[in-house]
């Protein structure tokens, strides 16, 4: 999870960044030179699957989202299906909130305010909250130690327990007696929840209300399966319906991460409805641009594996978990301990970042992208809207787009490139619509942190299609009007249109079959 220091950077702009050769004019941060063609071919008859990556968020901190201005509004705008919310006991933002882990700093202090105010929100967004506890309240564990005064876990699972009946019964009955009510009754059940956040990473827990304690080294996974087997067994008891993902580990394949899961699936009972993981490009701000998309694939320097050590990890998770859904719950280009002077997070790299890794994704057939966050009280490196304006950042754009575009369910056909550094998705939509991602990752030097991107031109090819069908782009780079999103334009009538990209992008072609007409009307 990123860490908690935060500076702020202004995103550079530059409008017009997409041109559309012979139609449209504009600016490009990178003109594209002679010979940078490169060739984009959709067969839209030749389905190889169903689109089923949906798009979601988290919302990390309470008092946040209601301090935005039109936050609410925003949040509901952006019409995720689920949001993720963690609990936890980190209060260094709000000390006179309680922790979103109830009673996490002592024991029988039950107080929900703070998690109840994330759920409502969800509710009242039309999303479906995720609650992750992130790890054990700090009475459980020894802190000077950092061991758990139970190594069973036991008193942990029978937390969680309540914890689920709290949501899925409207109720349950506190240590002491008391019967704990949820104001909402039964209406704000949590259908799914994730056992612990990062088990490879050091926890927060036994940071205090001030937030200065050592924090707890991570777990290893044989730790991490007794947690679970002292959780998901009393929690499963409370409501038989939930779903259980974990192991929610923050590493790929440069750590350890896999052993979590393939011992969890050996020796979880149950086993996990869903397995989870986190994905980024880096973890350290110093990183080189091509290290955040390619990693060390694409040469020395690299301080991370980029989007390949996801994909490595993915095809990973579905060999040890065949037949489960697969959710990547925290994502973004960075989560650096220091704030990216850059702007890659939120700028025109970011979109190529998110859409990069959501074309790639989709044709692994991975289920579910948490967008790491909505709104983050640190400021715009981790927010999809500014906590302070409320302007939507790039990124709302991009992964808004991106889900409306590419909605679950819809076929995904056979699309293509002959160009290194540009990915692809198509899918076809019922009626017969087809939209065309073309995402341009290429760096302008291999030495670049924070560049504009390599500009190139696209000729984009469509077959399957009839010429009388309408064409139209939009694109989602460091031209797109922050306050309206991106402009559609209409190119006009064919299977074919030459783009020249100016920089790093995702870009979206959309063709739209011609409405046949009765012959009545056909000749008057």
């Amino acid at each position: 999870m990123p860490a908690r220091s935060w500076r702020r950077s202004p995103l550079a702009t530059c409008t017009g960044v997409l041109v559309i050769v012979l139609a449209l004019t504009g600016c490009a941060s990178t003109p594209p030179g002679p010979g940078s063609a490169a060739v984009v071919t959709v067969d839209a008859l030749r389905s190889t699957g169903r689109a089923a990556t949906e798009l979601n968020t988290q919302i990390i901190y309470p008092g946040v989202l209601d301090r935005v201005p039109g936050g609410p509004a925003l949040l509901a705008d952006y019409a995720a299906p689920k949001i993720r919310l963690m609990l936890g006991t980190d209060g260094a933002y709000l000390p006179d909130h309680p922790p979103t882990l109830p009673a996490g700093w002592t024991k029988g202090a039950w107080d929900f305010r703070t998690i109840d105010e994330l759920v409502t929100a969800t509710f009242a967004a039309g999303a479906r909250p995720v609650l992750n506890i992130g790890y054990m309240p700090d009475w459980m564990w020894n802190c000077a130690t950092a061991q758990p005064f139970d190594a069973t876990f036991a008193p942990f699972g029978e937390y969680a327990a309540r914890l689920v009946s709290y949501y899925n019964r409207g109720s349950f009955i506190a240590e002491d007696g008391r019967v704990i009510t949820n104001p909402a009754g039964t209406a704000h059940r949590v259908d799914t929840w994730e056992i612990w956040n990062e088990p490879d990473l050091w926890t927060l827990a036994c940071v205090g209300p001030t937030g200065k304690g050592p924090g707890l080294p991570s777990l290893s996974p044989a730790t991490y399966v007794a947690v679970w087997n002292a959780l998901a067994p009393r929690m499963r008891a409370v409501d038989p319906t939930i779903k259980l993902a974990g192991p929610t580990t923050a590493r790929g394949v440069e750590g350890n991460a896999y052993a979590y899961l393939d011992l969890l699936m050996r020796s979880g009972d149950p086993k996990p409805d869903i397995a989870t993981l986190h994905g980024y490009g880096s973890h350290d701000e110093r990183d080189l641009d091509r290290c955040l998309f390619d990693g060390y694939a694409s040469g020395s320097g690299c301080l991370a594996d980029g989007i390949p050590s996801l994909t490595k990890m993915l095809t990973r998770i579905q060999t040890s978990a065949p037949g489960r859904p697969t959710w990547v719950t925290e994502a973004n280009a960075l989560a650096s301990y220091g704030i990216d002077a850059k702007a890659r997070n939120w700028g025109p790299l970011g979109a190529a970042w998110r859409a990069s890794a959501f074309a790639r994704l989709s044709a692994m057939g991975v289920d579910a992208i948490f967008d790491y966050s909505f709104v983050h009280p640190g400021g715009d490196q981790f927010s999809a809207v500014d906590p302070t304006t409320g302007t939507r950042l790039l990124p709302y754009w991009t992964n808004r787009e991106l889900a409306r575009a590419f909605p679950v369910g819809a076929t995904i056909v056979a699309s293509g490139t002959d160009r290194r550094g540009i990915d692809t998705l198509a899918v076809r939509l019922a009626g017969g619509a087809i939209n065309v991602l073309i995402v341009n990752r290429i760096v302008a030097s291999a030495s670049d942190v924070g560049g504009a991107g390599q500009g190139l031109t696209i000729e984009l090819q469509l077959a399957g299609v009839t010429s009388a069908g309408e064409l139209s782009v939009r694109s989602l780079d460091a031209g797109t009007p922050l306050d309206s999103g991106p402009v559609t334009r209409k190119v006009g009538a064919g299977t074919s249109v030459t783009l020249a990209l100016g920089g790093y992008s995702a870009t979206i072609v959309s063709y739209e079959p011609a409405v046949a007409r009765a012959p009545s009307e056909a000749t008057r």
